[in-house]
């Protein structure tokens, strides 16, 4: 694996998944992914081992904004779209929400988000999870975070593990903040409220989720299973993730 200055020369919040109950070097997580130059999009394929690329942003947002760099051709990435829409996003409407309101716009994803595309989303990572893969939104903060989660839920991370890693996000962020203005411009807010709202991508803040998910759903787990997430399909992800799989 790349050594951590590396890490910061490649595209924006880019980071192999860490926790010694994963299976390392498998799975990665960034955020805009249209940044990269087609030597970045090499590394990834070269250096990381990466076959999947997949791309939680909404259809409306690949439109408008445009298809990741790792879709090109040629480059042995295979783009995978896998949005998650339909859940709400008042608990994080305040300038600057806190803890809570986090946990909860993070509970509504699970909860409320498609069923449809909760399906499809965990259908695909268990096709491609025998190989190196990478998830990606926007920010690579609030989608690709619960995401992650759920991934290392699955693979047996325990909540101090999946805190600790959600909590490396704000410092993969900060540093290409104004590359996100349209992310306070656009709702009348200020650059200041944007950095108070990377401050709250902390430990406390998974831990919160984690917890609310727990009491009142039995669980991350429980939860995608409720909404119609395939069983064989998490038991393959989970199979996949946890150190000492099989290659």
């Amino acid at each position: 694996m790349a050594d951590a200055p590396a890490l910061q020369n490649l595209g924006i919040n880019f980071r192999p998944v860490q926790c010694p109950h994963l299976r390392p070097g498998h799975l990665h997580r960034s955020a805009d992914l249209r940044t990269l130059s087609p030597e970045e999009c090499g590394r990834l394929y070269g250096e990381y081992g990466i076959r999947a690329v997949l791309d939680l942003r909404s259809a409306p947002e690949r439109e408008r904004d445009g298809l990741p760099a790792t879709a090109a051709s040629g480059l042995g990435l295979v783009d995978h779209h896998v949005p998650l829409t339909g859940y709400p996003h008042d608990p994080i409407g305040s300038p600057r929400p806190g803890a809570a309101d986090y946990a909860r716009y993070y509970t509504g994803m699970v909860r409320r988000s498609s069923s449809e595309d909760l399906r499809a989303l965990f259908a695909t990572v268990a096709r491609v999870a025998h190989e190196p893969f990478l998830l990606a939104c926007y920010c690579g903060k609030d989608r690709t975070g619960v995401v992650t989660a759920a991934l290392m839920v699955l693979a047996g991370c325990d909540d101090a593990c999946v805190a600790t890693e959600y909590g490396r996000t704000a410092e993969g962020l900060i540093p290409h903040v104004d590359h996100f203005s349209r992310l306070w411009t656009g709702y009348g807010h200020t650059r200041e409220d944007f950095l108070a709202r990377l401050g709250q991508t902390r430990q406390e803040t998974m831990l919160l989720f984690l917890a609310t998910m727990r009491r009142e759903h039995g669980g991350l787990v429980p939860a995608l299973l409720d909404r119609g997430v395939s069983p064989a399909d998490l038991d393959r992800i989970g199979a996949l993730l946890t150190a000492g799989a099989a290659a």
